[in-house]
């Protein structure tokens, strides 16, 4: 009982930890994604929330840029909590954020998506800015793909990115070239 008295105290800190760390980067109050894009209100087949983009692990995100080409298109919004909390980053990192995006849509996807950004700030001296990722519908069946032999192809649901079944991919294909039969 003591060790899961201790465990709930440190989560309550890491929590009180991360809630001052977003009202410093947001200049002393909480931002809500809502406030800077006012046609967002939670995570759907539209939108989706990412505090930061991991370079170690970009299938994690790489996905949903397949999954929202795929479909009808999407925003991924980086510097934002899953609660809808806009705490930006910086400049610096987000113009690491956009060559990491670049590096893995060129090595990674294919065919390449087309990929848009904007930038909105979210504090008042314009240091820390959501960085929107604007994917745009493929005209073809768009393939993650991981070494010389494994593509994926994803689909975007609400939420998640997830691997495409066979009958969705010939669906896919049919919808995108047009094929009735």
């Amino acid at each position: 009982f003591a060790m899961l008295s201790k465990c709930l105290a440190m989560s309550l800190q890491c929590f009180a930890m991360y809630d001052m760390l977003i009202k410093e980067q947001s200049g002393g109050r909480k931002v809500k994604i809502t406030e800077i894009y006012n046609d967002v209100i939670i995570e759907n087949l539209d939108y989706e929330f990412k505090a930061e983009l991991n370079p170690e692990n970009p299938m994690k995100w790489a996905k949903i840029i397949v999954g929202y080409a795929n479909g009808k298109g999407g925003v991924i919004f980086v510097g934002v909590s899953n609660e809808g909390e806009a705490f930006g980053l910086s400049l610096d990192e987000i113009d690491k954020t956009k060559n990491l995006v670049a590096r893995i849509n060129d090595r990674n996807i294919f065919p390449h998506a087309r990929i848009q950004y904007s930038m909105r700030s979210v504090d008042d001296r314009a240091e820390h800015f959501v960085l929107g990722i604007h994917v745009l519908q493929a005209d073809s069946i768009l393939r993650y793909r991981e070494g010389d032999y494994n593509e994926k192809v994803f689909t975007k649901g609400d939420g998640n990115a997830v691997p495409a079944t066979p009958e969705e991919i010939i669906a896919l294909a049919k919808r995108k070239y047009g094929v009735d039969n």
